[in-house]
């Protein structure tokens, strides 16, 4: 009975956890996109970067740099 009891606990606590990750993470997200979309000079071609996969967010990593004049390469 106390395990049955303390695994619902358990799976409800990592539930509300997860949920209120994932809502944070999506706030983030509306932030950081509407920072970009606000910048003048910006691009909006990482407005929905979390969407791409890995390969395309190698091949845009150096794009961006670029047109930061960013070319120094830092561990991810």
């Amino acid at each position: 009975m106390i395990n049955t009891t303390s695994s619902v606990v358990t799976l409800l606590m990592v539930f509300l956890i997860q949920t209120s990750q994932n809502r944070d993470t999506a706030a983030i997200h509306l932030k950081l996109d509407e920072l970009v979309r606000a910048t003048a000079h910006a691009t909006d071609r990482v407005v929905a970067a979390e969407k791409l996969t890995e390969a395309e967010l190698g091949e845009l990593k150096p794009k961006v740099r670029a047109a930061t004049g960013d070319q120094e390469e830092r561990p991810t």
